[in-house]
């Protein structure tokens, strides 16, 4: 099993085609429900592929959540909006850090504190992974932007607790659950592995927008 997760990783590794978010509507009548740095899923995936070469237990939850092939990367470019479906078990497509949510902060003091920063280039350091039987999870140890202009300073830092980017969740549960893991960890109801020198990937910061219904 090792040497087909080995396989896997090699083939991936080797491809560069990633896929971009859709763009998001600036319609007035919307309002910024998350603050975000977006990250194609296919580099977050190249991640844990290469940690499974050499962790069991990451190799075991990949074979457990149904693989990480080329097969499931095309049904996860053709259903982008079964994150939210707990209906099932699924990888993430929409693969992200949330660095802040509309429940902590006003519109406007989310747009004063962002606004700069929009669709500008960021590096995520990823330091380690949480693992339980119902979701899984990046750590993210470190956030840093990618721009030679030194007059953009003062880049907020995470209001999560815990900075990550969601993987993967059962049926039945919600992404945010996620924000549990290290809860769940001390617990003992989940499982921590620290790589052993971080990862890198690259993302873009972006305003996930909230549409009214209309009446």
């Amino acid at each position: 099993f090792f040497v087909q997760i080995s396989e896997i990783a090699s083939s991936l590794l080797c491809k560069n085609n990633l896929l971009p978010f859709d763009d998001l509507s600036n319609s007035l009548e919307t309002s910024i429900r998350i603050v975000s740095i977006d990250i194609d899923y296919r580099d977050v995936h190249q991640v844990i592929l290469q940690q499974a070469i050499s962790e069991a237990d990451i190799a075991n939850f990949i074979f457990n959540a149904g693989g990480l092939d080329e097969v499931n990367h095309l049904q996860l470019d053709n259903a982008l909006d079964n994150d939210e479906n707990t209906d099932i078990s699924r990888f993430i497509s929409k693969t992200h850090v949330t660095m802040v949510h509309s429940s902590q902060i006003s519109q406007k003091e989310l747009k004063e504190k962002f606004g700069m920063f929009l669709g500008m280039k960021f590096e995520v350091s990823v330091s380690g992974i949480h693992l339980c039987s119902t979701v899984a999870a990046l750590d993210i140890a470190d956030i840093h932007l990618v721009n030679k202009d030194l007059s953009l300073t003062g880049f907020p830092s995470c209001a999560n607790s815990y900075p990550h980017i969601t993987l993967w969740c059962s049926s039945g549960v919600k992404p945010q659950e996620s924000n549990t893991l290290p809860e769940k960890f001390m617990n003992g109801e989940a499982t921590r592995i620290i790589f052993a020198e971080p990862k890198k990937l690259s993302g873009t910061l972006s305003f996930w927008k909230t549409i009214p219904d209309k009446e």
